[in-house]
């Protein structure tokens, strides 16, 4: 996402779409730099109007703001979340509401 010149828009967003879905990239096929980058390069390349399921106050607001999810220092501290982020975090309280609370409240019984 990093070439001049940028892909066509259509073949950016997907690129960065499969980028931010852990359910088809992983540290297995997909280098560190494409997913710390893959919500700024969105917010840079594709100049969406809001992204869904995340605050806009949360998004990076700096190219160098490479977080997934923390603190950022750039223009004062602010909280930061990517995409992939959230994906990987709804992905985690599924599982647990789907596997993991049904049995803890088996177990009390």
């Amino acid at each position: 996402m990093f070439v001049n010149p940028a892909p066509a828009p259509d073949k950016t967003k997907a690129i960065l779409d499969l980028i931010a879905d852990p359910t088809k990239s992983h540290f297995f096929n997909t280098d560190c730099v494409s997913c710390h980058t893959e919500t700024q390069r969105t917010i840079t390349m594709l100049k969406p109007e809001e992204i869904p399921g995340i605050d806009p106050t949360a998004l990076p607001k700096d190219p160098w703001n490479v977080r997934n999810f923390g603190w950022s220092p750039a223009g004062g501290l602010q909280a930061t979340v990517t995409r992939r982020t959230a994906a990987e975090t709804a992905a985690v309280v599924a599982f647990i509401n789907s596997n993991m609370l049904d049995t803890q409240a088996e177990s009390k019984h």
